[in-house]
């Protein structure tokens, strides 16, 4: 069969086609391998253009065909044409068109998603006590009776409506269907792989259910779904673009509460789990902007990178809290992100993280966009400077 000698291919990819063109009469089985290998290695061309690295492009090609005998069913009924219209260059129109409708178009479209950055709150009243500090604004106060609601900073979270999950779901093959309980059920896609779940409405707002936008994370496939950008996130899923609509937000401030809204799952994704953690379960908190780090990198503009560091111990056990931080990068590969600790020693293994020698501790840092979520630890990048300061 013939391939491009410049383009290593992935041993599941040359299996792949063996198995699409499995049956076929030699001739067309021959002129299938060839279509299909020049599909999938121009459509990982492009994905390559959007960040995903040579091997993972060419396998997320394959899988936006869908399985091999779903595309050697669809080769098969291409080849039962009337040999008028399937002759000569109409077959390989036909063959493009076919392969073109199994993989879902050229990367699917692209969906806005409108979204609202402002959870509306009821004030929460009590008797005879003022709350103190910055996490609750006093709305009323008289009769030694205290209403409060949560801080303007507390009431910002990304949600998305119960319509804008329908555009979505249905736009992707799937649904998102009520069930008895009030919760709903909802599937971003036709396959297995696609995952479900059902959620709580998170509030109501002008009469209309919404939910969180973090509940998108939990119900795509690991293997197919990719993180991009910062300034105007968005989630490539299955090959469609969702993104999330920033042009009524404030600059940065959909993708800061994108983020750091799903650093939890992002770390399932990239740490291996310990028998503390299986036990006791891990937490993560943001951590305190205490310190910035100014760092060298070699990313492009708008990746966003995710630093994750475990404080000592206070106990007998190991540690299983983590601090983490959310940081897109700017101008020449240089990200500016915080931490609460001031001497931060980086690493390749998160095994390593925890207190480090000199006083320092170890830190990962994990570019975490345009790249699919099952391949986060693929991510794990070291900057220029393996030991960074604080200024």
């Amino acid at each position: 069969m013939t391939s491009r000698v410049d383009t290593p291919r992935p041993a599941a990819v040359t299996a792949y086609l063996r198995r699409a063109t499995w049956g076929l009469p030699r001739a067309q089985q021959q002129a299938l391998w060839d279509e299909l290998e020049e599909h999938l290695l121009s459509r990982a061309e492009r994905l390559e253009l959007g960040g995903l690295s040579p091997t993972h492009a060419l396998l997320q090609a394959t899988r936006e065909l869908g399985s091999p005998s779903r595309v050697t069913l669809g080769m098969t009924q291409v080849y039962a044409m009337p040999k008028l219209l399937i002759a000569a260059a109409t077959a390989a129109l036909a063959l493009s068109a076919a392969l073109y409708a199994l993989a879902g178009g050229s990367g699917g479209g692209v969906i806005t998603l409108p979204v609202l950055t402002v959870q509306p709150v009821a004030p929460s009243c009590v008797q005879g006590v003022v709350p103190s500090g910055t996490y609750a604004n006093v709305v009323h106060q008289g009769q030694g009776v205290t209403c409060t609601t949560p801080s303007a900073s507390d009431a910002q979270t990304l949600s998305l409506s119960l319509d804008t999950l329908l555009s979505l779901a249905q736009a992707l093959g799937g649904s998102v269907k009520r069930q008895p309980t009030g919760w709903y059920r909802i599937q971003l896609g036709s396959t297995t792989k696609t995952g479900w779940a059902e959620v709580p409405v998170s509030f109501q707002s002008a009469g209309k259910p919404y939910f969180y936008a973090r509940t998108l994370f939990g119900i795509t496939d690991p293997q197919t779904t990719v993180l991009r950008g910062y300034a105007q996130p968005a989630l490539l899923i299955g090959g469609h673009q969702a993104t999330f609509d920033t042009r009524r937000t404030p600059a940065g401030l959909v993708g800061q509460l994108f983020y750091n809204s799903i650093t939890l799952p992002l770390l399932d994704f990239i740490l291996p789990e310990s028998v503390n953690e299986t036990t006791f379960g891990r937490s993560v908190a943001p951590a305190q902007s205490r310190y910035t780090h100014t760092l060298s990198t070699a990313l492009s503009p708008d990746e966003v990178v995710l630093l994750v560091t475990r404080p000592a111990a206070t106990g007998a056990k190991t540690s299983t809290d983590y601090r983490v931080s959310i940081a897109p990068v700017g101008t020449a590969g240089t990200v500016a992100i915080n931490s609460d600790q001031a001497r931060l020693r980086f690493v390749s293994d998160p095994a390593l993280l925890g207190p480090a020698a000199g006083g320092r501790l170890n830190a990962l840092l994990v570019r975490i966009t345009n790249i699919p979520l099952s391949a986060l630890r693929e991510g794990i990048i070291t900057p220029a400077q393996a030991n960074s300061d604080a200024r």
